[in-house]
Order: structure tokens, then sequence, then C-alpha cells
């Protein structure tokens, strides 16, 4: 019986890494079989899917190799083989989530890891593309970028424009959006940005199949991962996050502050004590009379504040982060810690914050904009009609709620909240979807 190996290169300038998966096609699968392989280097029927970008993290005291994957749980002493030009490593997992199942997802088979070496060793040499090995350089430069949440099927561009324009006042400097899909009227303020040179769109197709070999005993990846892999997406952007400050929010969310920028806030704020690596801050839900929905923006003069809880968002130094959650982060370089601060807030603009009819009132003096409230509604407006020209676009409510009805029917049936998969039939004719187009395949297996 002959043993065939599989093998991933991944090649930087001068680099090459190869991941080894021992595998004999001859014998059956089952599902009782040991997917782990010889000894405790998972093998090649073990079903999981790359990113097809590698990074040399210079962050470390010791440079990392960091692999990026969804793949079910295994134990804590498996690892993947790999070989950097002759030179053997091995990459051991660690879930996104700190815990594999992941309790808020625990229907769902596949979860994000990051696999990681910590000594790395260079060798010039022959190259061959799979993976592209990206460097992550140590030092970063001034500025703040705003990480998205990947963006699937996606209706709100009235929250998208506003988004966008109360960032850039905040100091935002740079946006990464994961893009998935959206109605055509969000791809064109996605695309307006994108023109300007400070949004950059990272296509997040779906997963795909794992292989023929495997397909009939595991579940597909796209009806078997949380939402659409969230946390491995933003995991992946603080690779490519080249400021000083980040933060990792959705298209509803503006961190604020009452005096001043919140840039500015979290820069003295950390300059005060070296030791911070993040700041959080506290959820505040909002509601805007009248609404958004057309694009008018005149309830930004006063806003409504609601007294209902909801998780924190961060603001963090990207050369201390190791791995970060939705909320939190999950461990840091070195010996970092987050801080709470009330004087600045995540104003949540949610679109359900109208139907919070017990929520009561709370008086609070944030704004989304500092200085002239004004002048600032004026520029919104006039970035409707530079986008959308002399026709508004009206926002169609129905698409969201047929969204939300897959979800809560995925819930009450106990499923993984794959939106993706699940919720194609309920949307695919709701809208005229716009869908990312990638010429390169962005997930490997």
């Amino acid at each position: 019986m002959v043993s065939l190996k599989t093998c991933f290169l991944i090649f930087a300038s001068n680099a090459i890494v190869i991941l080894y998966f021992s595998c004999d096609y001859s014998k059956s699968i089952s599902k009782n079989s040991d997917i782990f392989g010889i000894g405790n280097s998972i093998d090649a029927d073990f079903p999981i899917i790359f990113y097809n970008e590698a990074y040399l993290d210079y962050r470390y005291k010791t440079p990392r190799l960091r692999v990026f994957a969804m793949n079910p749980c295994f134990p804590d002493e498996y690892f993947l083989s790999a070989e950097i030009f002759y030179q053997q490593i091995r990459l051991y997992g660690t879930p996104t989530e700190g815990e594999c199942p992941w309790h808020w997802a625990k229907n769902c088979y596949y979860n994000s890891f990051i696999f990681s070496s910590r000594e790395v060793k260079i060798y010039l040499g022959f190259r061959s593309i799979l993976l592209n090995i990206k460097i992550v350089p140590k030092q970063k430069i001034s500025g703040l970028t705003i990480c998205v949440q990947p963006v699937y099927w996606y209706s709100q561009p009235q929250n998208v424009l506003l988004f966008f324009e109360a960032w850039i006042a905040q100091g935002a400097t740079r946006f990464i959006a994961y893009f998935h899909s959206s109605t055509p009227d969000v791809d064109k303020i996605l695309l307006h940005y994108q023109r300007k040179g400070i949004l950059k769109i990272k296509p997040w197709p779906k997963f795909g199949k794992y292989s023929k070999f495997s397909s009939s005993i595991y579940p597909e990846f796209d009806s078997s991962i949380y939402r659409v892999g969230h946390t491995l997406a933003q995991n992946l952007c603080i690779m490519d996050i080249e400021t000083s400050l980040a933060s990792i929010v959705d298209f509803d969310e503006v961190i604020t502050s009452k005096d001043s920028r919140i840039k500015d806030y979290s820069q003295i704020t950390m300059s005060k004590n070296k030791k911070i690596g993040a700041i959080s801050f506290p959820h505040l839900l909002v509601k805007l009379v009248p609404k958004i929905d057309n694009f008018n923006y005149s309830g930004l003069l006063n806003p409504i504040f609601l007294d209902r809880e909801g998780p924190p968002k961060l603001i963090f130094k990207t050369s201390e982060i190791d791995i970060i959650s939705t909320h939190n982060v999950r461990s840091f370089i070195k010996n970092s810690s987050t801080v709470e601060q009330g004087a600045g807030v995540l104003l949540h603009f949610r679109h359900n914050s109208y139907t919070e009819y017990h929520s009561k009132q709370v008086t609070k003096s944030f704004k989304f904009f500092t200085g002239d409230q004004l002048a600032h509604i004026s520029k919104l407006q006039k970035q409707v009609s530079t986008i959308f020209g002399p026709v508004t676009p009206s926002f169609d409510p129905s698409i969201l709620h047929k969204l939300n009805k897959c979800i809560n029917r995925l819930v009450s049936e106990n499923k993984c909240r794959s939106t993706v998969a699940y919720c194609h039939q309920d949307l695919n004719t709701a809208a005229l979807w716009v869908f990312e187009k990638s010429a390169k395949k962005i997930f490997v297996t």
C-alpha cells in the first residue's frame, strides 16, 4: 500500500512553506476512523480549509508563521506538519474564540483556528504558489483603521453612509471590509469610498467543498460555520492593518467620546499608561427620529438614547493583539491589558431600535460628530447626491425582515446559524444581489 502526500506550498519573496498531510486513498473512510493520522499529526482525511494567505508576523520577539483555517475541534496536542525549505516545523492550532466548540455556536461543526509556529527560518529557494505569505511588520504608522466584519446579505445603505462619514469625523484613516454580498445601493457606497483610497475591499466568498474523498462524511463548510466565519475574518484583518490603532465593528456602530475625536481620545489614554493594549467602550442603543431609512439624517442633531444592554466594542493597539474576539481581546502579545472607559461609548443605531418600546430613554451628551453637527449632516446629504445622483434610493425593509425571519427559524430548529447557506432560498430573489467577484481562490483545501 503506497502512502501519498498532499502538499500546500506557501511562498514569500524568498521562502517556501509546505504543509504535509499524509494520506492513503485506498483505505475506506468512516466516521469512526482516526482523522488525526499517524501519531499526533493531522492527516489528509481531516476536513480543513485554509485562507489563501499565511502571515510571517514580526510583532513577536521571535517571528511567527501564522496560518488561518476553518476546521472541526481537535485535541490540543495535535498539529499540522510543515516544512520550510527542508526545515521541519509543527504548527499548533488555537480556536479564535478560546474554546471549541464555541458555546455560542455549539450546533456548528466548523470553527475558526489560527495555526502558528514560533520559530521560522527563511531560506532562498524554489518558488511555487498556493498560499502567499504576507509580512506583518512590527512597526505601525500612526492612524486608526476600522475593520468591518464580513458583509453578507446587507441591504441598509443608509447605515453604511453614516458609518463611513461618522468614523472619518472620529479620526479613522483607513477601512477594511470583507465582502460577500449586498444590494447594489450598498455596493455603490463601498465602491465610492474605495475610489477615494480609504477603503480596502477584501473578497469573502463561500468556503466551498472540502474534497471528493470526504464530502459524504462531513457537513459542507458553508452549512456548518457560524454566520460566515466572522471570527476568522476579524483576526485576518489584524494581519492587514498598517496603522497603530484599530477597531472591529459593524455598519451600525460608531465609537465616540464626549469632548474629542475618538482617535485622539484613545491615543491620549494609551499614552498615559503604556500597559493599556485595548480600551473597551460600553454599548449605548440609539434611535434616530425621523428614521434614516430614506437618507434623512436630521435626527442626528438630537439622538435618542435607550437603556438597553449590549456587548462592548474595542479600540486597540494593533501591535499588541495576539488573538481577538468580537467583544474582547482573547490574548495579547505582551503583558498588555484592556481598560473600560465611561468617557466614550459605542453608539449602536441598529434598525430594531424603533421597536424598543419598553426601553427607557436615558440622557447622554454623546454625538456622532464633533464640532458643527449641521455641517456634518449637510456633508452627508451631499454625499448622497454624489453617489446616487438626482434619484435618492429607498430602503426596502422587507429584505432585512426576511433575513431575520430566516435566522429565527435556524435558532428554533436548533441549526448552525450558517446564514449564507440556509438563507439563500429566502433571500436570493429578494433583491438584485451583488456578490464578491474575486478571480482567485480565497479558501483552499
